[in-house]
């Protein structure tokens, strides 16, 4: 089966003497290097025949390099021909024309060609272009399979370039003859053929017919089992190839290395070597070698599926579908070689898949086109070929009803895929529209509270203006009094005003410390100095700031003796503002009483402060729990302020008012 995949790849190695134009100019460049040199010469080309010649060597030189522009250049070579009516230079252009297609894999598009140059040789009685299509219709014939036609024609094509002394044709004619001979496994026939074309291109100093030379020489000593020597002609045929730039016989020794090494059971090897070959069969557009590197690559998925016990599920998917793609493109190609021993493979795997039924279908095929390639009348003539074409068209169709199938499964697969993204767009669009919400309303808020914060700071600056306004007026007032008329004041009321002036600004003082002190609280990063701090320290302090108040009672009672852990200058600072505050709403009250009462409950710390005003309701309070209220006194900060202070070191201010009595709480942990 591994002999018999080669086969193909050894015809396609004869494509590699049809790259000369003449004698002279072989010589002396080849591959790219002979292209270049002919394109330097396109803009002295003249409309006569020395312009077809040229057109034509340059078609002849590209079809291992670039067959597309090989036959672009052919194609200009047949209408200039036309043109000037030069018979000659027109058999040339058609012969040219088939070589470029042949390189195609396209054998009956090539026959055409060959067949109208053929024409046009005999009526010319053109010995020398009669040589020159005879060996390439043999080799188109070779390629199909069809022996008996292509020897004909190869020993035809031998026997006129013997007479014509021609060497380079004779060196093709023998290769030809030498791969008919090795596909028919004679290979010591093929061995003699080869190398007696070897010596004549070793002569000549021919690369690109010494590289054909070398890889028929790798072939058949491979199908002799000499796989070692194989390799060492293999090598030397792909780095000869490297050096002149042909890209054909890369491709194709790359191939014969990696299928050698597969046979040598070197499996990562030679993936590496089909894969290279495969890029470059797609690079040129071999689809010759595309096919074979496909179906290469699929057997040796095969092979190493088989190294686990049970075979690897994944790998034997994989071989099935390289080798269901190679099976379509040999049909394309009328390759049977091919088609035989990849219906074998596919057997193979479709007998470990457990689908015998497919299995015995696939092994049928194998053997069918076996047959029709070695029984002995296939080695004579070629029998029943209607009957075979048709079972090739069945196959094909069938393939192609497959790959419909595949294609619309894998269309369908792209709308889902189509389908996913556009939900996962549209997954995103909303998340970042709920995204969008989200900050919108965080702005909103933000603004909110700014706006808060704008009032506040309007109605605090409200407070300061009335509660520092009047005890500065105060004293502005008497110091007037005192400078422009002194003698107006009786000792006694002027001794009264003094002390009183005295006392509002020792007040004012006082309140602007306080100011100072909430200040200071609303900063970042600003914590209160805790410290022991004895209740009646603070009892002492109220005294002596409201020494100057007139007519209101003041009680303080310490009977625990109670010291409280706090912030001394905040608490200070609540009770003054809660002690300021109850004077205000005592101004028209009979008998006017404030007491102050500290007590302890386990770790809680209670001071309590009453008075005998008129009360108020709960909303009056309200700047004590809500921190958007401010509410301003006449004397002191405004409840907000006793708030934030309280809040700062973790005190809890209640507060109960009813007609006659309201007390406030201030509790804390101690």
């Amino acid at each position: 089966m591994q002999l018999q995949c080669n086969t193909m790849i050894k015809k396609l190695l004869l494509y590699l003497f049809l790259v000369c134009c003449s004698q002279s100019i072989a010589q002396q460049k080849h591959g790219q290097a002979l292209i270049d040199s002919l394109e330097q010469e396109l803009y002295k080309i003249k409309q006569d025949t020395s312009g077809v010649n040229t057109l034509n060597c340059i078609s002849y030189a590209s079809v291992n390099i670039d067959s597309d522009k090989g036959m672009h250049y052919a194609e200009k070579a047949v209408a200039l021909s036309k043109k000037i009516n030069w018979a000659k230079g027109l058999g040339e252009a058609y012969r040219c024309c088939g070589i470029n297609v042949a390189q195609k894999s396209d054998y009956k598009a090539a026959l055409k060609y060959y067949n109208k140059a053929l024409l046009i040789a005999k009526k010319l009685n053109d010995k020398n272009l009669q040589s020159k299509i005879y060996k390439n219709v043999g080799m188109a014939y070779i390629f199909m399979a069809r022996y008996p036609e292509g020897l004909k024609y190869s020993s035809l094509a031998l026997k006129l370039s013997e007479e014509l002394n021609n060497q380079n044709d004779i060196a093709a004619n023998l290769s030809n003859i030498g791969i008919a001979y090795y596909d028919l496994e004679n290979y010591k026939k093929a061995l003699l053929y080869y190398n007696k074309a070897k010596s004549i291109n070793q002569k000549s100093g021919n690369k690109s017919y010494l590289i054909s030379n070398l890889g028929n020489l790798g072939n058949t000593y491979k199908g002799i089992n000499n796989l070692d020597l194989a390799l060492d002609y293999y090598h030397q045929a792909l780095d000869l190839a490297v050096e002149i730039g042909d890209k054909s016989s890369e491709c194709i020794f790359s191939g014969d290395i990696g299928h050698t090494l597969l046979e040598e059971k070197k499996y990562a090897e030679a993936m590496i070597y089909f894969s290279n070959a495969l890029k470059i069969a797609r690079e040129i557009d071999m689809q010759d070698m595309v096919s074979y590197n496909i179906g290469n690559i699929g057997e040796t998925y095969l092979e190493t599926s088989k190294l686990e016990n049970p075979p690897d599920a994944q790998k034997l998917a994989l071989a099935y579908d390289y080798l269901q793609e190679a099976i379509v493109l040999n049909l394309e190609i009328n390759s049977w070689e091919r088609l035989q021993k990849d219906f074998s493979c596919l057997a193979e795997i479709q007998e470990l898949q457990g689908n015998f039924k497919q299995s015995l279908f696939s092994f049928k095929q194998s053997q069918l086109y076996k047959d029709s390639i070695f029984n002995d009348d296939n080695k004579q003539t070629i029998k029943n070929l209607e009957d075979q074409r048709t079972i090739e068209l069945k196959e094909k169709q069938l393939q192609l009803n497959r790959l419909t199938l595949q294609n619309k499964e894998r269309q369908k697969w792209y709308y889902i895929s189509g389908i996913s993204f556009l939900l996962i767009l549209g997954g995103l669009i909303f998340k970042q529209s709920q995204n969008r919400k989200k900050n919108n309303s965080k702005l909103q808020l933000l603004n909110e509270e700014l706006d808060q914060a704008n009032k506040i700071k309007t109605r605090f600056f409200s407070i300061l203006n009335h509660d520092l306004r009047g005890p500065v007026a105060s004293l502005v007032n008497f110091l007037h009094l005192q400078k422009e008329a002194p003698d107006m004041l009786a000792e006694d009321n002027r001794k009264r005003l003094e002390n009183k002036t005295i006392n509002s600004t020792e007040n004012l003082l006082q309140s602007m410390e306080d100011l100072l002190l909430w200040s200071k609280g609303q900063m970042e990063n600003f914590s209160p100095q805790i410290k022991p701090v004895a209740v009646g320290y603070l009892f002492d302090d109220l005294k002596k700031h409201f020494y100057g108040t007139e007519g209101i009672t003041f009680i303080f009672d310490d009977a625990q003796h109670i010291t409280i852990n706090t912030d001394e200058n905040y608490l200070k600072t609540i009770m003054r503002n809660l002690t300021g505050n109850a004077i205000k709403v005592l101004t028209n009250t009979s008998l006017p009483t404030i007491a102050w009462k500290a007590w302890q409950d386990g770790s809680k710390v209670f001071l309590s402060l009453t008075d005998n005003g008129p009360g108020g309701s709960i909303d009056a309070f309200k700047a004590l729990y809500d921190e958007k209220e401010v509410v301003g006194i006449k004397t002191g900060l405004g409840l907000h302020l006793i708030r934030d202070l309280a809040k700062a070191i973790n005190c809890k201010i209640t507060v109960e008012s009813q007609p006659g009595k309201t007390t406030f709480v201030v509790g804390m942990n101690n």
